[in-house]
């Protein structure tokens, strides 16, 4: 396993020679059974909405040693889940490639997404997950609903910043 000092967090807005690399890894993980959606749409996608550094739509990446991105995390300004649209920003997106997890990486994204939301002046940071349970729980968000997400439940946290 890597060691937790073999990474750095970076925006991707700084790294835009990766992006076909993260959208690959949305696409996969998320994408992939949408109907009609193609990995050059979700390329388009991550290009145009999500590379910035001072507003909302930040995207992070973790970086290796060897400046190949492991990890991924996102800072949105949508959500598509109903009933949820009016709370706002929201931790989407966050992958680690396998042989990376456990190494400290998720957390370290994770807080330095928070910070970031609250030097864009925010109170409140919002997500919805299946399983990142434990990745928010370290980070002090705490449950406030539930929602459908198709054919599964996906669980809502919030964590108060200010």
């Amino acid at each position: 396993m890597p060691e937790k000092s073999s990474f750095r967090i970076e925006f991707l807005a700084d790294h835009r020679q990766h992006i076909s690399v993260i959208a690959r890894w949305f696409h996969e993980e998320w994408l992939r059974d949408s109907e009609g959606w193609t990995l050059e749409q979700t390329i388009q996608s991550v290009t145009q909405n999500d590379c910035f550094k001072d507003r909302l739509n930040v995207t992070l990446i973790a970086l290796n040693e060897r400046d190949e991105p492991v990890g991924v995390i996102q800072l949105l300004d949508t959500v598509r889940l109903q009933g949820w649209e009016k709370c706002l920003p929201w931790i989407d997106g966050l992958y680690i490639v396998p042989e990376y997890r456990n190494s400290g990486i998720a957390y370290a994204l994770g807080y330095r997404i928070i910070q970031i939301t609250a030097e864009l002046g925010f109170e409140n940071l919002y997500a919805a997950a299946f399983d990142m349970k434990a990745i928010l729980k370290n980070h002090h968000f705490g449950a406030i609903g539930e929602t459908r997400y198709g054919d599964k439940t996906i669980h809502i946290y919030k964590k108060q910043l200010m």
